[in-house]
Parts: C-alpha cells; sequence; structure tokens
C-alpha cells in the first residue's frame, strides 16, 4: 500500500508539473522553440528516475525484513522440532533406549532455549570496550596498585623508568595511541623507543600509535628523564586512546627518588 501511494504522489507532482508546462508553453516558445520540449523530456525523465528510486528503497527494505524474520523462523522451527519429537516419543512405551533419547532431546531443547535466549539478550548491546591503564607493574594483576616507585638516580642525575600500558579488558584493542607526558621542567635524555614529539607539540609530550595490543597484555617503556635540580619527586602522565577504547582520565606515575 505505501508503495502505491508513493508512486502515487510522484505521478501526481509529475502531472502538475505537466500542468503548468502545458499553461506557459506559449512563453516558453518565444523564449527558444524547443525549450518546452527540453522541459517536457526532463520532466518525464526526472519522474521516472524518482519513481524508479522509489521503487528499489521500498523493494530493498521488504528485502531486509524478510532476511530478519527468516532468521526468527529458524530458531521457532528448531524448537518446533524438537517439541514434535519429544511428544512422539512420550506416547511410545517407554523402554530404556526410548528413556534415553527423549533425555537427550530434553537437553537439546534446553540447550537451544538458551541460544536462543542469549541471542535475544545480546541483539541492541553495545559492543564490549577495551581498557588501557596505565602503571608501573609488569603483571597484570598489580596494575592498578602499581602507581608509584621508588629509583635510583643514575650518576648523571637522571632516572630511568620502565613504565607498562595494560590492557585488562578482555577485548582486543585497536588502532590507536599511547600519550606521554613527564613534568613540564622535566627533559628527555633520549627519545623513549617507538614514541615521537607531535608536530607544534610540547617538549614534554610523546605519542606512539599501535595497531593492537590482545586482551591482557601491556606495552612497555622505557624512559629515560632528567628532572630538575633539587627536586626528590616528579609525576608522569601516560594514556591509552583507541577506537574501541574507554575513555578514562590520564594516570598519573608518581617516582620518588
Amino acid at each position: 500500500m505505501w508503495i502505491a501511494i508513493a508512486v502515487g504522489a510522484q505521478i501526481l507532482t509529475c502531472l502538475i508539473a505537466l500542468g503548468l508546462l502545458w499553461k506557459d508553453w506559449h512563453e516558453l516558445s518565444k523564449r527558444h522553440p524547443v525549450l518546452p520540449s527540453i522541459v517536457l523530456i526532463l520532466t518525464l525523465t526526472l519522474t521516472g528516475l524518482s519513481t524508479a528510486l522509489v521503487v528499489k528503497g521500498f523493494r530493498d527494505a521488504d528485502r531486509q525484513e524478510a532476511e530478519h524474520k527468516g532468521e526468527a523462523g529458524q530458531f521457532q522451527s528448531t524448537l518446533s522440532t524438537l517439541l514434535g519429537r519429544i511428544g512422539e516419543l512420550q506416547k511410545q512405551v517407554n523402554t530404556e533406549p526410548l528413556l534415553q533419547q527423549n533425555k537427550q532431546l530434553q537437553q537439546d531443547l534446553s540447550d537451544t532455549k538458551k541460544l536462543v535466549q542469549a541471542t535475544k539478550e545480546q541483539i541492541g548491546k553495545p559492543a564490549p570496550k577495551a581498557v588501557l591503564e596505565g602503571t608501573f607493574a609488569a603483571v597484570l594483576q598489580d596494575t592498578t596498585r602499581m602507581k608509584s616507585i621508588n629509583v635510583t638516580p643514575q650518576p648523571d642525575g637522571s632516572v630511568e623508568l620502565k613504565l607498562f600500558v595494560m590492557n585488562t579488558s578482555n577485548v582486543q584493542a585497536k588502532n590507536g595511541v599511547i600519550y606521554l607526558r613527564i613534568c613540564p621542567s622535566c627533559k628527555f635524555v633520549r627519545e623513549p623507543d617507538r614514541f615521537a614529539k607531535a608536530v607544534e607539540g610540547y617538549d614534554y609530550d610523546r605519542e606512539m600509535t599501535f595497531t593492537t595490543i590482545s586482551a591482557s597484555v601491556g606495552v612497555a617503556v622505557t624512559v629515560q628523564i632528567m628532572p630538575p635540580a633539587g627536586e626528590h619527586s616528579l609525576q608522569v602522565g601516560i594514556a591509552g586512546r583507541c577506537e574501541n577504547c574507554e575513555v578514562r582520565p590520564t594516570d598519573i606515575l608518581v617516582v620518588n627518588y
């Protein structure tokens, strides 16, 4: 019905346009002899194209709806088949082989119902996200509590740190960036491996791109920093962002030396 209404609207619009064209035909002919004919051809052509697009849109929608109904019908058909087989067995003599077969069918039915329920629960739910967290811990279980360490300065006064960006989730992190920020008065003694300074970025900021970080796995980052003279503590900020990551605050790691 809706497709007929839509096509009818297109045709009605075309008829109105043709009526207006017929009304102004003489005036248009004065401007150019073939101008009315060109307008007529364009009007019919555009009407035909728009009508075809409307019909195609309705057919595509009907096809998608039929596909969804087909998936639901498959589940319903499986359940109906299992229920029918159980009913047939229960009408027969309760011999041991039949009882065993009936028990197996009952289990198959239960499993199928669970699968249907699980499928319904997953529909419309957002996909789980990866979680990247900065830490001094090399072991996943210690990620949250290892946010500060004590280190001994190098002979030149610098401190060397080994940080980790841990994927604490059960989801692989994809296509992202790790951001590293030392204290503004600190300096990098050498560039951290795989990190680079962004164009027009601050001297105390570095970043590293990555393709994937597997679930429950960490990326090690070794940093050598020259802290300001007279200080005995500094902070390092580290954060991970990716296309499927949960957005978290920057992790602040404390270094005492």
